[in-house]
């Protein structure tokens, strides 16, 4: 049972802030994380969410600096 993702490598994608967009297979928004601190990375807690393939971007300043998928499986 997946309860969090870790996307890792963000000092890679520039400094400052970034925000995160995760949405499911259907391309709806269903979680949104603002003004995020660049480090090494981001543990999300996704326990709430369903089975399904979810896919992610990082945005910085605008601009999707890095993007991906995972699976929760229940």
């Amino acid at each position: 049972v997946v309860e969090s993702v870790v996307i890792k490598n963000i000092s890679m994608v520039g400094a400052g802030n970034l925000d995160l967009n995760i949405f499911n297979e259907k391309g709806s928004l269903v979680i949104n994380k603002k003004s995020l601190s660049s480090g090494d990375e981001i543990s999300v807690d996704v326990s709430h969410l369903s089975s399904g393939t979810y896919y992610f971007a990082l945005i910085n300043n605008g601009r999707t600096v890095k993007a991906g998928s995972f699976v929760v499986s229940r």
